[in-house]
């Protein structure tokens, strides 16, 4: 599911337009990865709708772009945005950038994702790393461009990449592979596009844990930012908003 896509602007301006050297009616540029089925143009994914409920209504001037995954990290480091919308908290990531995370405002994260091994109906998901032996693997794209989950997963080299999460599956449920690799909000959304129940997975057992949150370069605008998204998704999170309309998790 996590590919690379062409380059979308919500405002319907150029990056270069809105950049936040040159924007004079915009405080903060956000780019937000573009992930099909997910957060996409004129979709209704989760994190669409977590950005318009919440993120959108922050007390900040924003404008949201939408950038292929390799190009947002390299936009943000270079300062031609000065926030990213669902932001790994991986600190690793931060220093392969040059850029600790401990120097950059950033919000709590408003989800974590959990991935996954999953199994056919009726088989037993692995349930350590030693269970993937000698098994053929399947994951989308988003795990291959993805520099976290190839320095995590000893077995990212010989696995099968599919276009999309519903592929993996789709080859899973075939018995062309063994075994689908995929965070779980994914997989969840999967089953209920597919109407299938959900196949088997060890919970116990995630193979990579991430926040995602709002990371972006110090400034006023920004501490407001995250001063207001932090107080909103803990009540949202108490509530179990988080959960019940946008299916994100903060605990697994």
């Amino acid at each position: 599911m996590r590919q690379l896509l062409a380059s979308f602007i919500l405002s319907g301006a150029l990056l270069g337009a809105a950049s936040p050297a040159l924007a004079e009616d915009v405080k903060l540029v956000m780019a937000g990865a573009a992930i099909p089925k997910v957060f996409e143009p004129g979709k209704g994914g989760p994190y669409n709708a977590f950005y318009d409920d919440v993120v959108a209504k922050a007390p900040v001037q924003l404008d949201m772009v939408m950038l292929p995954v390799k190009r947002l990290a390299r936009s943000f480091f270079e300062k031609q945005v000065d926030c990213m919308y669902m932001a790994t908290d991986d600190k690793t990531f931060y220093i392969q950038n040059g850029v600790p995370l401990e120097t950059l405002t950033v919000a709590k994260p408003f989800n974590r994702l959990f991935m996954r091994a999953y199994s056919r109906p009726g088989g037993t998901p692995p349930g350590n790393w030693a269970a993937f032996d000698g098994k053929l693997i399947a994951g989308d794209e988003g795990i291959h461009v993805s520099t976290i989950a190839q320095r995590t997963l000893p077995f990212a080299k010989r696995m099968l990449y599919t276009k999309s999460v519903d592929e993996a599956f789709e080859l899973l449920a075939a018995g062309r592979v063994d075994v689908a690799i995929a965070y779980s909000i994914d997989a969840r959304q999967y089953f209920t596009r597919a109407q299938k129940p959900a196949f088997p997975a060890d919970k116990s057992f995630s193979l990579l844990t991430l926040g995602e949150g709002v990371t972006c370069w110090p400034s006023l605008e920004a501490s407001k930012l995250v001063e207001y998204l932090d107080a909103v998704v803990e009540r949202l999170h108490t509530d179990g908003t988080l959960l019940s309309r946008y299916g994100f998790e903060l605990h697994d």
